[in-house]
């Protein structure tokens, strides 16, 4: 079992049951890049902006939730280069990212990629 899938589990399961299930998380969008700074500097992560999370595309993305990193797969991480190129917001990128969490395989795909409710 994968790092990411563990901390997928430890983040979203309280419960399994078998069969797909859709669960979400509340998080900040950060690029593979720069996600090992803020594992260990939780509070500047607000200040992490979109054109560094833009011009470190190229390692894909993820969702920091406390100091847990949670990474994409290349769809997730295309999706999140979407929602960075339409977001108007520049810093404290704050995100809603629903996931089908296949419980049985314990793999899980990323659905969508929100703004929170305000």
């Amino acid at each position: 079992m994968s790092l990411t899938t563990i901390l997928l589990a430890a983040v979203l399961l309280s419960s399994a049951s078998p069969g797909d299930e859709e669960r979400s998380v509340e998080g900040t969008l950060v690029d593979q890049k720069c996600a090992p700074f803020y594992q260990e500097s939780a509070a500047d992560l607000p200040a992490h902006g979109k054109r560094c999370a833009l011009g470190c595309r190229e390692s894909g993305y993820g969702v920091m939730v406390g100091r847990k990193y949670i990474s994409f797969n290349s769809q997730g991480s295309r999706l999140a280069e979407e929602w960075l190129e339409k977001t108007t917001k520049e810093t404290d990128l704050r995100v809603v990212v629903i996931f089908v969490l296949d419980s049985a395989s314990q793999s899980y795909t990323v659905k969508s990629i929100n703004n929170p409710r305000e």
